[in-house]
Protein backbone atom coordinates (compact mmCIF):
# COMPACT_ATOMS: atom_id res chain seq x y z
CA UNK A 1 0.00 0.00 0.00
CA UNK A 2 1.44 3.65 -0.75
CA UNK A 3 0.95 5.79 1.54
CA UNK A 4 0.58 9.06 0.05
CA UNK A 5 1.97 11.30 3.03
CA UNK A 6 5.40 9.32 2.71
CA UNK A 7 8.34 8.81 0.02
CA UNK A 8 7.49 6.08 -1.84
CA UNK A 9 10.34 3.81 -0.81
CA UNK A 10 9.30 4.13 2.67
CA UNK A 11 6.71 1.75 3.91
CA UNK A 12 7.54 -0.42 0.17
CA UNK A 13 7.27 -3.77 1.54
CA UNK A 14 5.32 -3.25 4.81
CA UNK A 15 2.26 -5.96 5.86
CA UNK A 16 3.58 -7.96 2.86
CA UNK A 17 4.10 -11.74 2.71
CA UNK A 18 7.59 -11.83 2.07
CA UNK A 19 9.16 -14.90 3.68
CA UNK A 20 12.80 -14.21 2.90
CA UNK A 21 15.04 -12.00 0.68
CA UNK A 22 18.54 -11.60 -0.97
CA UNK A 23 19.17 -7.96 -1.96
CA UNK A 24 20.96 -6.67 -4.66
CA UNK A 25 24.78 -5.76 -4.02
CA UNK A 26 24.19 -2.30 -5.80
CA UNK A 27 21.55 -1.78 -2.89
CA UNK A 28 22.47 1.63 -1.18
CA UNK A 29 19.14 2.58 0.94
CA UNK A 30 16.27 0.59 2.44
CA UNK A 31 14.24 3.57 3.59
CA UNK A 32 12.45 4.17 6.73
CA UNK A 33 9.76 1.33 7.54
CA UNK A 34 10.64 -0.47 4.19
CA UNK A 35 9.41 -3.88 5.85
CA UNK A 36 7.66 -2.75 8.57
CA UNK A 37 5.44 -5.40 10.25
CA UNK A 38 6.62 -7.82 7.80
CA UNK A 39 5.18 -10.83 10.07
CA UNK A 40 6.14 -13.48 7.79
CA UNK A 41 9.66 -12.72 6.91
CA UNK A 42 12.23 -14.79 8.52
CA UNK A 43 15.57 -14.14 6.87
CA UNK A 44 17.38 -11.30 5.33
CA UNK A 45 20.73 -11.28 3.04
CA UNK A 46 23.01 -8.80 1.41
CA UNK A 47 26.89 -7.97 0.72
CA UNK A 48 25.73 -4.54 -0.10
CA UNK A 49 27.06 -1.59 1.56
CA UNK A 50 23.68 -0.58 1.68
CA UNK A 51 22.33 2.07 4.67
CA UNK A 52 19.05 1.08 6.74
CA UNK A 53 17.25 4.06 8.14
CA UNK A 54 15.25 3.87 10.89
CA UNK A 55 12.68 1.43 11.59
CA UNK A 56 13.51 0.04 8.34
CA UNK A 57 13.20 -3.78 9.60
CA UNK A 58 10.49 -2.99 12.79
CA UNK A 59 8.30 -5.09 14.15
CA UNK A 60 9.35 -7.81 11.73
CA UNK A 61 8.34 -10.19 14.91
CA UNK A 62 9.77 -13.55 13.23
CA UNK A 63 12.77 -12.20 11.38
CA UNK A 64 15.35 -14.71 13.08
CA UNK A 65 18.78 -14.39 10.80
CA UNK A 66 20.32 -11.25 9.19
CA UNK A 67 23.55 -11.86 7.45
CA UNK A 68 24.07 -8.32 5.67
CA UNK A 69 27.87 -7.69 6.85
CA UNK A 70 28.66 -4.64 4.88
CA UNK A 71 25.61 -2.84 5.68
CA UNK A 72 24.98 0.29 7.92
CA UNK A 73 22.06 -0.37 10.44
CA UNK A 74 20.52 2.91 11.75
CA UNK A 75 18.69 4.40 14.36
CA UNK A 76 16.00 0.99 15.84
CA UNK A 77 16.38 -0.19 12.62
CA UNK A 78 14.74 -3.53 14.34
CA UNK A 79 12.63 -1.47 16.27
CA UNK A 80 10.73 -4.13 18.48
CA UNK A 81 11.95 -7.32 16.13
CA UNK A 82 11.79 -9.36 19.63
CA UNK A 83 12.61 -12.84 18.05
CA UNK A 84 16.41 -11.79 15.79
CA UNK A 85 19.05 -14.41 16.89
CA UNK A 86 21.73 -13.62 14.48
CA UNK A 87 23.20 -10.70 12.93
CA UNK A 88 26.29 -10.11 10.36
CA UNK A 89 26.42 -6.36 10.06
CA UNK A 90 28.78 -3.63 9.37
CA UNK A 91 28.55 -0.21 11.13
CA UNK A 92 26.30 -0.03 13.42
CA UNK A 93 24.84 3.76 14.27
CA UNK A 94 22.77 4.68 17.49
CA UNK A 95 20.24 2.86 19.00
CA UNK A 96 20.43 0.15 15.79
CA UNK A 97 20.37 -2.71 17.71
CA UNK A 98 18.43 -1.16 21.02
CA UNK A 99 17.00 -3.99 23.67
CA UNK A 100 16.99 -6.67 21.22
CA UNK A 101 17.60 -9.14 23.90
CA UNK A 102 16.83 -12.45 21.71
CA UNK A 103 19.81 -11.36 19.65
CA UNK A 104 22.53 -14.34 20.73
CA UNK A 105 25.04 -13.77 18.02
CA UNK A 106 26.53 -10.71 16.24
CA UNK A 107 29.45 -10.35 13.37
CA UNK A 108 30.93 -7.16 13.52
CA UNK A 109 33.58 -7.78 12.07
CA UNK A 110 33.05 -5.43 9.13
CA UNK A 111 32.38 -2.50 11.36
CA UNK A 112 33.92 0.83 10.86
CA UNK A 113 32.29 2.55 14.02
CA UNK A 114 29.88 1.33 17.20
CA UNK A 115 27.41 3.97 17.75
CA UNK A 116 25.98 5.13 20.85
CA UNK A 117 23.67 2.82 22.56
CA UNK A 118 24.21 0.73 19.69
CA UNK A 119 23.97 -2.99 21.03
CA UNK A 120 21.99 -1.55 24.49
CA UNK A 121 20.36 -3.92 26.70
CA UNK A 122 21.55 -7.11 23.98
CA UNK A 123 21.96 -9.19 27.08
CA UNK A 124 22.30 -12.97 25.30
CA UNK A 125 25.76 -11.96 23.15
CA UNK A 126 28.53 -13.51 24.75
CA UNK A 127 31.57 -12.43 22.44
CA UNK A 128 32.20 -9.24 20.69
CA UNK A 129 34.94 -9.15 17.74
CA UNK A 130 34.51 -6.02 15.57
CA UNK A 131 37.05 -3.75 13.40
CA UNK A 132 35.75 -0.34 14.48
CA UNK A 133 37.74 2.32 14.90
CA UNK A 134 35.53 3.76 17.56
CA UNK A 135 33.16 2.52 20.74
CA UNK A 136 30.52 5.07 21.16
CA UNK A 137 28.95 5.83 24.92
CA UNK A 138 26.77 3.18 26.20
CA UNK A 139 27.23 0.87 23.22
CA UNK A 140 26.90 -2.00 25.38
CA UNK A 141 25.72 -0.88 28.60
CA UNK A 142 23.79 -3.36 30.04
CA UNK A 143 24.74 -6.43 27.59
CA UNK A 144 24.93 -8.97 30.96
CA UNK A 145 26.30 -12.15 29.31
CA UNK A 146 29.33 -10.40 27.19
CA UNK A 147 32.81 -12.17 28.24
CA UNK A 148 35.35 -11.82 25.33
CA UNK A 149 35.56 -8.08 23.74
CA UNK A 150 38.06 -7.94 20.50
CA UNK A 151 38.18 -4.70 18.99
CA UNK A 152 42.29 -4.37 17.97
CA UNK A 153 41.83 -1.26 15.72
CA UNK A 154 39.42 0.77 18.01
CA UNK A 155 41.34 4.23 18.97
CA UNK A 156 38.62 5.23 21.30
CA UNK A 157 36.14 3.60 23.75
CA UNK A 158 33.07 5.88 24.75
CA UNK A 159 31.74 6.71 28.18
CA UNK A 160 30.29 3.49 30.51
CA UNK A 161 30.53 1.88 27.15
CA UNK A 162 30.89 -1.55 28.91
CA UNK A 163 29.58 -0.20 32.63
CA UNK A 164 28.77 -2.78 35.19
CA UNK A 165 29.19 -5.62 33.54
CA UNK A 166 29.23 -8.82 35.41
CA UNK A 167 30.37 -11.46 33.17
CA UNK A 168 33.48 -9.53 31.50
CA UNK A 169 36.80 -11.18 31.21
CA UNK A 170 38.70 -10.65 29.21
CA UNK A 171 39.18 -7.30 26.66
CA UNK A 172 41.64 -7.30 23.53
CA UNK A 173 42.74 -4.07 22.68
CA UNK A 174 45.20 -2.44 20.04
CA UNK A 175 45.52 1.04 19.11
CA UNK A 176 42.95 2.42 21.46
CA UNK A 177 44.31 6.06 22.55
CA UNK A 178 40.82 7.21 24.99
CA UNK A 179 39.06 5.28 27.33
CA UNK A 180 36.09 7.30 28.53
CA UNK A 181 34.43 8.05 31.64
CA UNK A 182 33.00 4.31 33.53
CA UNK A 183 33.89 2.84 30.37
CA UNK A 184 34.79 -0.75 32.34
CA UNK A 185 33.62 0.35 35.77
CA UNK A 186 32.60 -2.55 38.34
CA UNK A 187 33.24 -5.22 35.63
CA UNK A 188 33.57 -7.23 38.71
CA UNK A 189 35.11 -10.37 36.87
CA UNK A 190 37.59 -8.61 34.24
CA UNK A 191 41.04 -9.75 34.96
CA UNK A 192 42.53 -8.82 31.78
CA UNK A 193 43.18 -5.42 29.64
CA UNK A 194 45.71 -5.81 26.71
CA UNK A 195 46.63 -3.41 23.35
CA UNK A 196 46.70 -0.32 26.08
CA UNK A 197 49.83 0.58 24.93
CA UNK A 198 48.69 3.70 22.59
CA UNK A 199 46.67 4.74 25.45
CA UNK A 200 46.95 8.63 26.29
CA UNK A 201 43.78 9.24 28.08
CA UNK A 202 42.27 7.22 30.91
CA UNK A 203 38.52 8.92 32.07
CA UNK A 204 37.02 9.04 35.51
CA UNK A 205 36.22 5.47 37.07
CA UNK A 206 37.57 4.20 33.59
CA UNK A 207 38.33 0.52 35.08
CA UNK A 208 36.88 1.66 39.06
CA UNK A 209 35.90 -1.61 41.44
CA UNK A 210 37.37 -4.10 38.91
CA UNK A 211 38.68 -6.10 41.81
CA UNK A 212 39.91 -8.95 39.84
CA UNK A 213 41.51 -6.50 37.34
CA UNK A 214 45.54 -8.20 37.14
CA UNK A 215 46.65 -7.57 34.01
CA UNK A 216 46.95 -4.28 32.35
CA UNK A 217 50.09 -2.04 31.68
CA UNK A 218 50.66 1.53 29.90
CA UNK A 219 53.28 3.13 28.00
CA UNK A 220 54.77 6.29 27.89
CA UNK A 221 51.70 7.61 25.65
CA UNK A 222 50.08 7.82 28.86
CA UNK A 223 49.37 11.85 29.88
CA UNK A 224 46.39 11.63 31.63
CA UNK A 225 44.78 9.49 34.25
CA UNK A 226 41.18 10.39 35.72
CA UNK A 227 39.68 10.56 39.06
CA UNK A 228 38.93 6.73 40.39
CA UNK A 229 40.76 5.69 37.56
CA UNK A 230 41.73 2.37 39.29
CA UNK A 231 40.02 2.84 42.44
CA UNK A 232 40.29 -0.32 44.22
CA UNK A 233 42.00 -2.73 41.54
CA UNK A 234 42.93 -4.77 44.66
CA UNK A 235 44.85 -7.13 42.31
CA UNK A 236 46.29 -5.01 39.82
CA UNK A 237 49.84 -5.79 39.13
CA UNK A 238 50.75 -4.51 35.99
CA UNK A 239 53.27 -1.69 35.33
CA UNK A 240 51.94 1.92 34.85
CA UNK A 241 53.61 4.55 32.55
CA UNK A 242 53.29 7.58 34.52
CA UNK A 243 57.22 9.01 32.76
CA UNK A 244 54.76 11.56 30.50
CA UNK A 245 51.86 11.90 32.37
CA UNK A 246 50.67 15.55 33.53
CA UNK A 247 47.29 14.69 35.47
CA UNK A 248 46.74 11.91 38.24
CA UNK A 249 43.07 12.05 39.33
CA UNK A 250 41.63 11.58 43.71
CA UNK A 251 41.71 8.11 44.46
CA UNK A 252 42.82 7.11 40.78
CA UNK A 253 44.74 4.50 42.17
CA UNK A 254 43.09 4.68 46.35
CA UNK A 255 43.81 1.09 47.39
CA UNK A 256 45.57 -0.74 44.56
CA UNK A 257 47.15 -3.12 47.30
CA UNK A 258 49.21 -5.22 44.44
CA UNK A 259 50.51 -2.52 41.78
CA UNK A 260 54.21 -2.83 41.83
CA UNK A 261 54.90 0.10 39.15
CA UNK A 262 57.91 1.98 39.72
CA UNK A 263 56.24 5.45 39.11
CA UNK A 264 58.71 8.01 37.31
CA UNK A 265 57.41 11.31 37.18
CA UNK A 266 58.48 13.91 34.59
CA UNK A 267 55.73 15.91 33.33
CA UNK A 268 53.41 16.11 36.07
CA UNK A 269 51.62 19.32 37.13
CA UNK A 270 48.66 18.15 39.38
CA UNK A 271 48.44 14.74 41.69
CA UNK A 272 45.18 15.04 43.47
CA UNK A 273 43.91 13.72 47.30
CA UNK A 274 44.10 10.14 47.95
CA UNK A 275 45.64 9.71 44.46
CA UNK A 276 47.77 6.36 45.40
CA UNK A 277 46.45 6.20 49.10
CA UNK A 278 47.07 2.22 50.26
CA UNK A 279 49.37 1.10 47.01
CA UNK A 280 51.64 -1.03 49.19
CA UNK A 281 54.13 -1.73 46.50
CA UNK A 282 54.66 1.18 44.25
CA UNK A 283 57.94 2.88 44.19
CA UNK A 284 58.89 6.45 43.88
CA UNK A 285 61.37 9.07 44.78
CA UNK A 286 61.12 12.03 42.34
CA UNK A 287 57.86 14.48 41.75
CA UNK A 288 59.89 15.57 38.67
CA UNK A 289 60.59 18.98 38.19
CA UNK A 290 56.69 20.49 36.86
CA UNK A 291 54.34 19.74 39.67
CA UNK A 292 52.09 22.64 41.48
CA UNK A 293 49.73 20.54 43.59
CA UNK A 294 50.69 17.57 45.54
CA UNK A 295 46.94 16.56 47.07
CA UNK A 296 46.39 15.47 51.03
CA UNK A 297 46.83 12.07 51.57
CA UNK A 298 48.65 11.37 48.12
CA UNK A 299 50.96 8.73 48.83
CA UNK A 300 49.67 7.74 52.91
CA UNK A 301 50.55 4.00 52.96
CA UNK A 302 52.54 3.59 50.42
CA UNK A 303 54.43 2.05 52.71
CA UNK A 304 57.27 1.57 49.97
CA UNK A 305 58.25 4.85 49.44
CA UNK A 306 61.15 5.37 51.18
CA UNK A 307 61.97 9.19 50.60
CA UNK A 308 60.12 11.44 48.11
CA UNK A 309 61.59 14.47 46.31
CA UNK A 310 59.27 17.52 46.50
CA UNK A 311 60.85 20.30 44.41
CA UNK A 312 59.88 24.01 45.44
CA UNK A 313 57.50 24.48 42.54
CA UNK A 314 55.41 22.33 44.22
CA UNK A 315 53.12 25.71 45.90
CA UNK A 316 50.06 23.42 47.32
CA UNK A 317 50.79 20.33 49.31
CA UNK A 318 48.37 18.72 51.30
CA UNK A 319 48.33 17.30 54.75
CA UNK A 320 49.00 13.47 55.50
Amino acid sequence: VRRTRFPYQEYAFEYSGIESIVLPSSLKTIDSYAFYQTESLTSISSNASVTLDQYALSYCNNLTNVNMPNATFGTYTFGSSSNLQTLSAGTLKEYALYQISSLKTVNLTNAKSIGKYALYGCNNIKTISSNATTVGDRAFYNCYSLQTVNLPKATSIGEYAFYQLPNLSTVKLGKVQTIGQGAFYECKKLTTVTGTSNVKTIGDYAFDLDTKLKNLSTSSRLTYIGDYSFSNCKSLTGNINTTNVTYVGRYAFANCYNLNSTLTFKKVKTIEYEAFVNCKKIKCNSLGSKITMLGSCSFLGCSSVKSLYIPSCCNDIGFD
